[in-house]
């Protein structure tokens, strides 16, 4: 009735790019690698590759935003005493819209 929990982990790390760094007090990633793992799962997701395979170019449009805090604790332990998570910022990114143009200026919505 369920999937193996071996199936499910599996189909889990398919859900995070490469290229993520995380430490104890940061995480980040490098915006091309985001940007192409986004792009990668929403056409798998959406089953969208069957309708690109004449396409040459995939545009996207997205939205972003940051957000911060000094005044919150949210009392994480840290290994060191010198580590602190009172000022927090983070960036997020929303995908809206993958298109493409074709030679005769046609815009077609992908996703």
């Amino acid at each position: 009735m369920y999937p193996a929990y071996h199936k499910i982990k599996a189909a889990k790390q398919l859900c995070y790019p490469s290229d993520v760094n995380v430490t104890e007090t940061f995480a980040e990633i490098k915006l091309q690698s985001l940007m192409d793992h986004t792009i990668m799962r929403l056409c798998k997701v959406q089953d969208v590759l069957k309708s690109t395979r004449d396409l040459r170019t995939l545009d996207i449009i997205v939205k972003w935003d940051c957000d911060g805090t000094g005044r919150s604790r949210y009392k994480q332990k840290f290994s060191s005493e010198n580590y602190s998570d009172e000022s927090l910022f983070s960036i997020s990114m929303v995908p809206f819209q993958i298109y493409s143009v074709n030679d005769q200026k046609i815009k077609k919505i992908v996703w």
